[in-house]
């Protein structure tokens, strides 16, 4: 159990890691209900939202992210949701594909067993059209799904047939 938690709190400082590298030159300190920026004064998770909501903000959206390591992951399958729908965010597709993971505690590309069949059905296709758009991550646990034929075809066709439990 200890090792679990060490795990999911490597994967999500990894994760900050990432979405942190990849902004231009601002740095965050994460509090329980704001984002602090070095040039740019506090935002509060609402005024993310909200930008999300109405902008479809991609860089309020990462934050909002990162703000949201320390919730459960639930609280941010909306969000991700949201972005893939409303606004076509290729990262969002990923993402709720990996949040999905979160709430059942399944780590990189391993098994989806934990997962019902509808859940694990909806993770793999956002997994899918993540990988169709070009996310990398998303892109190499598709295409290993398929290389070992597991919940998806050689070709790519998710398999939501019993045949494969067998």
């Amino acid at each position: 159990m200890f090792h679990g938690k060490i795990l999911w709190l490597t994967v999500y400082i990894l994760f900050g890691v990432i979405f942190t590298y990849c902004k231009s030159n601002k740095k965050e300190v994460i509090t329980s209900s704001e984002v602090e920026y070095e040039d740019q004064g506090t935002f509060k998770i609402n005024d993310l939202q909200k930008k999300i909501w109405f902008e479809g903000d991609t860089v309020a959206y990462d934050d909002l992210m990162i703000a949201y390591l320390n919730k459960p992951p639930r609280d941010m399958l909306f969000w991700n949701l949201y972005m893939a729908h409303k606004y076509d965010y290729m990262c969002a597709y990923y993402d709720v594909f990996f949040t999905l993971q979160q709430i059942y505690n399944i780590v990189d590309d391993a098994p989806l067993d934990k997962m019902d069949k509808k859940t694990r059905i909806m993770a793999l296709k956002y997994l899918k059209i993540s990988a169709e758009r070009g996310h990398p991550e998303g892109k190499r646990i598709f295409d290993k799904y398929c290389m070992d034929g597991v919940y998806v075809t050689k070709e790519g066709e998710i398999i939501d047939g019993d045949d494969w439990l067998d």
